[in-house]
């Protein structure tokens, strides 16, 4: 049976800072909430695999992917709507790297559950939500938001339907 998976960049030390700030928004979240279920993490591609290929498939991304480790600031705060829920994520810096990465992986992968290749945008999630009232409680955020910056590593983990990150099987 194919589970769902995700491969990842994850903070090696701000991961309880970036719950924390997620928390800001968790009187608005619905399905979608970083810390609660997810693992703060940027994601390269996400796919659908039988336990059994997972090894393979790391080992040829581990010998592919260069760099493993990323050094990203997360300078801003996005809240943008889907067709089902707002969304209120932290955007990175290296947007370039990151897609080239994203690429690299998706052309490993095959068949990648990303939308295409053409829709990636990289982003740490915080929290999807059916109240638009989240988008003034960004406004709010910003005023008050420090800053993130880590190193960020390369991990293959498990996902959820919703698309969290729920635990980390490689790095």
């Amino acid at each position: 049976m194919k589970n769902r998976y995700n491969i990842a960049l994850i903070p090696t030390a701000k991961s309880e800072a970036v719950v924390r700030f997620a928390k800001t928004f968790s009187a608005f979240s619905d399905r979608y909430q970083l810390g609660l279920q997810s693992l703060p993490h940027v994601t390269l591609c996400q796919f659908a695999a039988e336990e059994s290929e997972l090894l393979s498939l790391w080992r040829e991304v581990s010998r592919k992917i260069k760099p493993k480790t990323v050094r990203l600031h997360f300078n801003e705060i996005s809240g943008t709507r889907s067709s089902r829920a707002f969304w209120v994520s932290l955007l990175p810096d290296k947007a370039e790297t990151l897609t080239k990465m994203h690429y690299a992986i998706a052309d490993i992968i095959r068949h990648p559950l990303n939308h295409s290749y053409e829709n990636y945008f990289p982003h740490m999630s915080l929290i999807n939500s059916q109240d638009e009232k989240v988008m003034d409680a960004i406004k709010k955020a910003e005023m008050a938001y420090a800053p993130i910056e880590d190193d960020f590593i390369l991990s293959l983990g498990r996902s959820d339907k919703v698309g969290q990150y729920i635990e980390v099987i490689y790095t």
